[in-house]
């Protein structure tokens, strides 16, 4: 991979290209930090943390480009405006002919060396014949786009790399297409193209003309905000009917799904943390981090499609993408529920409810599915956090979906998990039973009148009002309740057992009061 198309791949919101001496068609091979992994060598981007600020036993950034020169390495990529000397790094650049690459200054350098490493190790070949069923799944994709239009179609992803392409006969191709079809990759003088259409909103379809080319029809891949790839047509002809935007923009959309299954066995993503490590600190396997946390959990609505395994892995990829920005945090899939991991450091709670939001609307907007996202308080122990998100997706996704904080249902969750008890224990109260089933068979409502009173605190006057009937009204249906069954409301704790019972719905066989 050249050091141009790194630039292109990222973009300016990650790394500049502050001074290249030897030109931006350097090879470049893999991302390191000194002093950290490997040795640096040829082709290298060397990463310069802030750590690295010289003294009497650590080398300074200056020096480190002068031993990045001296090894060979392609370029080096630091945060200029925190660097006390970064006249002196550009300089030391041009003189050793290092590039040197700025990264921007609201992304943890961290996070860009993830990156970095995420767009080279994504430019090795896609085979389409390794029986991969996510890739087999996008060649078909380009065929039956390819059917519909009448034209080449080729399917990249976010770093410039075809995916996949068609192969129907007798369509018009140029030598960009054959040139990129064997190299699996957008040709280097063609990858600013490319990255242009990584601003373009959702559902675009925009028609790209370069000299020496034929003219294409192209439409972004997007998850919600995240840019995952684009599709691309050569046109048949000039005219660009309605019809033909339609067609590539609903292929976008169905190439998002693909892209989102895709992403999720690229274990270099630069979304992606490790799986394990996440799970080991949800589950309390992993030596406490003493930070304070918020635990996502994120199911699909519906019952028939929350055991879908697929559907799981796309809703782990589009978290994992939504989550990518958040220092430290990281997904997992665990007993069929998608978990986030956002430790908080300087953040505040409610980011973490924003993160919520943004995976319910772009899961709505990318996969045409409805998910509930239950948000834990924050807490410094993953594992309470895991189980109070818990409680709360279930809650959420039997009300409709949509995203909430544990706090906000703590009360259902305790009176669910208490009608849970009580049903698995067999437990009931007959009187209670009894006048349920005399509803039933009567036509009454004695249950509602002796719940309204004992809401009440047994104020006649405002259980009537309640339930919009005359206050002798009432009296007369608790007189009647008194005379059919055997219920003493006497004692404070029948009066409680009695609430509860009618309360949680036992005996009518209805869920608790929302």
């Amino acid at each position: 991979m050249q050091l141009g198309e790194l630039l292109a791949a990222l973009g300016d919101s990650v790394l500049t290209g502050v001074v290249h001496p030897r030109g931006v068609d350097v090879e470049v091979f893999r991302v390191v930090v000194p002093e950290a992994g490997p040795d640096v060598g040829p082709g290298d981007v060397v990463v310069l943390p802030p750590s690295l600020h010289g003294g009497s036993e650590t080398p300074s950034q200056v020096q480190w480009i002068r031993t990045a020169a001296d090894r060979g390495a392609a370029a080096v990529a630091v945060k200029l405006r925190e660097a006390a000397d970064a006249g002196e790094l550009v300089r030391a650049g041009e003189a050793t002919g290092v590039a040197v690459l700025e990264i921007n200054p609201g992304v943890a350098w961290h996070r860009a060396l993830a990156q970095m490493s995420a767009v080279l190790e994504s430019f090795g070949p896609a085979d389409a014949e390794s029986g991969d069923e996510f890739l087999r799944d996008l060649f078909t994709l380009a065929d039956a786009t390819s059917m519909a239009l009448g034209g080449a179609v080729a399917i990249m992803n976010a770093y410039s790399q075809i995916l996949a392409y068609s192969s129907q006969p007798g369509q018009p191709i140029d030598k960009v297409r054959m040139d990129g079809i064997l190299g699996r990759r957008v040709p280097a003088g063609f990858v600013r193209s490319h990255g242009e259409v990584r601003t373009w909103k959702a559902g675009e379809v925009r028609r790209m003309d370069s000299p020496g080319t034929l003219p294409r029809l192209v439409a972004p891949v997007r998850a919600g905000d995240t840019f995952l790839g684009s599709v691309w047509v050569i046109l048949p002809s000039e005219e660009i009917t309605p019809s033909m935007e339609a067609v590539l923009a609903a292929a976008a959309k169905t190439a998002a799904v693909h892209l989102l299954r895709y992403a999720s066995t690229t274990s270099s993503s630069a979304w992606r943390v490790n799986q394990a490590q996440v799970r080991a600190r949800l589950l309390g396997h992993a030596a406490a981090a003493q930070e304070r946390c918020v635990v996502l959990a994120v199911v699909p609505c519906g019952a028939d499609r929350e055991e879908d395994a697929v559907l799981r892995e796309q809703l782990a990829s589009l978290a994992g993408l939504v989550v990518s920005g958040w220092a430290k945090g990281g997904c997992t899939v665990l007993d069929g529920v998608v978990y986030a991991l956002l430790p908080l450091g300087s953040r505040r709670s409610e980011d973490a409810r924003a993160i919520a939001e943004t995976i319910v609307r772009q899961s709505a907007e990318s996969l045409h599915q409805a998910v509930a996202v239950g948000l834990s308080s924050a807490t410094d122990s993953p594992p309470a956090g895991r189980l109070e998100s818990l409680e709360a997706v279930r809650w959420i996704a039997a009300n409709g979906g949509g995203s909430g904080w544990f706090e906000e249902i703590r009360i259902q969750a305790t009176l669910k998990r208490a009608s849970d008890a009580l049903a698995a224990g067999g437990i009931s109260l007959p009187a209670v039973d009894a006048v349920a089933a005399y509803d039933s068979s009567h036509g009454t409502d004695y249950a509602a009148t002796l719940l309204a009173y004992l809401e009440s605190g047994q104020n006649v006057a405002a259980a009537a009002a309640a339930l919009l009937l005359h206050p002798n009204t009432l009296r007369y249906r608790l007189r009647r309740i008194a005379e059919l069954f055997d219920l003493s409301l006497d004692e404070p704790d029948a009066r409680l057992a009695a609430w509860m019972f009618l309360r949680l719905g036992r005996g009518t066989g209805a869920p608790p009061n929302p």
